[in-house]
């Protein structure tokens, strides 16, 4: 459509495409966007915001939200995401955490998620001295896919609930990788405890082959209600098609 219309939609440019079903609501400004979401904006040329995906903002050219997506923010170029409320900035990321901040600036030979940087935050929730794994918004787990290495860095911070003393800090650094089906650490992980109110309390960093994800996993004190947060920040380049 070459133009404008007002109402519950607006479109100004040309080639832009939306569904007229007057329960969607929207707004593209430019060329050959694609809209079918609802409550989302596209803004530049080529961007796709389609299926159940809703409240998305979408800025510059050929950036793709799909699925069920909701409340992402993507900003640059070849960006792809079906997660909720995520960002990407740059050129290429392929968002894969839900509540994550990516970064990318990919491969040429290689193409979107080739190169890129991701901060993502996994929580949990633990009462007793039960191993727990730290995990994305959703229950999701910070997975690995074949053909990619990382190195990653994590902040954790512990502390009771209820005004309780215990807590505890810890910083994480180390490497993932997988080729094929295996997911490994060609290095053990650097747990440093930086500080603990008390003993008992435990931080592992491991490769779980299983899921092939990093996996955090909390140790905390029996009868102590306790929540812990990590940020997890993962630089990744994948060198072969997975």
């Amino acid at each position: 459509m070459t133009g404008y219309r007002f109402g519950k939609q607006a479109q100004f440019g040309s080639g832009n495409y939306m569904t007229h079903d007057d329960s969607n609501v929207g707004v593209v400004v430019g060329t050959s966007n694609t809209l079918s979401g609802n409550r989302s904006m596209l803004v530049g040329n080529n961007n796709i915001s389609i299926d159940a995906g809703v409240d998305n903002l979408v800025v510059g050219h050929s950036n793709h939200v799909s699925g069920s997506s909701s409340d992402n923010i993507l900003a640059g170029r070849f960006h792809t995401s079906n997660m909720v409320a995520a960002a990407a900035f740059g050129d290429g990321c392929n968002v894969v955490y839900p509540a994550s901040l990516n970064l990318g600036n990919y491969l040429s030979s290689k193409g979107v998620g080739s190169a890129q940087m991701t901060a993502v935050v996994v929580k949990c929730s633990t009462s007793d001295a039960t191993p727990t794994e730290l995990k994305t918004r959703g229950d999701g787990r910070i997975t690995i896919i074949a053909g990619e290495a990382w190195t990653f860095r994590a902040d954790v911070v512990a502390k009771e609930k209820a005004g309780g003393a215990e807590m505890a800090f810890y910083t994480v650094s180390g490497i993932l990788n997988r080729t094929g089906a295996t997911t490994s650490m060609p290095a053990a992980a650097t747990v440093t405890a930086v500080h603990e109110s008390t003993g008992g309390m435990d931080l592992t960093a491991t490769a779980d082959n299983t899921n092939n994800s990093l996996k955090l996993e909390w140790t905390g004190k029996a009868g102590t209600n306790m929540e812990v947060v990590a940020t997890v920040y993962l630089t990744k380049v994948e060198v072969t098609t997975s």
